[in-house]
């Protein structure tokens, strides 16, 4: 779900099959096959979700190249840019290798995303223990 800085939703996000679908804050749902395609039509803005899978877990995106990369003292990413987005991590969860608070930045679009729990069962992206 995507929330604006005051805890309404702007929209929910759903990814199922390689199927997207997106639905509004007034409740109308948009469907596509294209992620980015369809956050532009819906929402005016569009997030790499190639690049956001393996971000989200506190990993580059192993098929676009990496500048600026800065791990913390634990060997975890601290910052890295990849295409047109800046990443930085942070806060991790205590005693994880897994990210609580990440910004993403590409030209005037600012995200923050907060993970406040992790549930890593059977996710095909999770390699860390």
């Amino acid at each position: 779900m995507l929330f604006t800085t005051l805890g309404g939703t702007v929209a929910k996000i759903n990814v199922k099959n390689r199927n997207f679908s997106i639905m509004d804050s007034s409740g109308k749902l948009f469907r596509a096959r294209s992620s980015e395609d369809l956050m532009m039509e819906v929402l005016g803005w569009s997030i790499p979700v190639t690049g956001l899978k393996h971000w989200l877990i506190g990993e580059v995106n192993p098929l676009e190249n990496v500048d600026n990369l800065v791990l913390d003292e634990l060997g975890r990413i601290s910052s890295l840019k990849q295409g047109e987005w800046s990443i930085s991590y942070t806060t991790y969860k205590k005693n994880s290798p897994y990210p609580k608070k990440i910004r993403l930045v590409s030209g005037e679009l600012s995200l923050k995303i907060v993970i406040d729990k992790w549930l890593v069962e059977n996710y095909k992206y999770a390699k860390k223990n």
